[in-house]
């Protein structure tokens, strides 16, 4: 099994990705927020879920292990597969996740492309014991606290965002804090563009 994988991209679509590892071509799916914040040429670090399905071996790679521990607990909710767990993560932070469970938010789970009412309260139930454990591993709304995005928080205010406003767009980063300012503010920009 495939954990983990530290190579370049050389090609990026949407969803997927090819990463060179030594040499080695690994084809990747990615969520679609992770997609749009990298670029071609760049090395990165993935953390891999490999899943087996039909005789077929699909990896899913993910910036964050907090984020491969959302997909791997939403794929065990009944009814939701790797490619539907992949787009709810393409849509939502794992912190507004976890907040959307803990509040019983069926509302804002039924706007996740392919998530129904019916699947949005199999995920209330099944996840309501399970994502306190992701809250504890980094998901939890805590990233604008972090020392690491005081900076991108400041950089943001001082474009002129109010200040609520800019600690949305930083929750729905898809980069963790440790990245340079530079590429954090970037991702963020492109966070605003996108809902324009």
């Amino acid at each position: 099994m495939i954990g983990r994988l530290n190579g370049t991209i050389v090609t990026l679509q949407q969803e997927q990705l090819l990463l060179d590892v030594h040499g080695v071509g690994y084809e990747l799916f990615v969520p679609v927020r992770l997609a749009a914040a990298l670029v071609d040429g760049s090395s990165v670090v993935l953390h891999v879920h490999t899943h087996l399905r039909e005789g077929a071996l699909e990896l899913f790679g993910f910036l964050e292990a907090v984020d491969r521990a959302a997909f791997r607990m939403l794929i065990s909710v009944n009814g939701i597969g790797p490619r539907l767990a992949l787009a709810v993560l393409g849509r939502v932070a794992v912190s507004d996740l976890v907040q959307a469970v803990q509040r019983k938010d069926l509302e804002m789970l039924t706007t996740i492309p392919g998530i129904g009412k019916r699947t949005a309260e199999r995920l209330l139930i099944e996840l309501a014991g399970k994502v306190d454990r992701l809250a504890l591993a980094g998901g939890a709304p805590s990233s604008i606290s972090s020392a690491g995005n005081q900076d991108l928080l400041s950089a943001l205010i001082n474009l002129g965002y109010p200040k609520a406003k800019a600690e949305s767009i930083i929750d729905r980063l898809p980069i963790s804090a440790s990245s340079p300012i530079e590429q954090r503010l970037r991702e963020a920009l492109r966070v605003v563009g996108r809902e324009a």
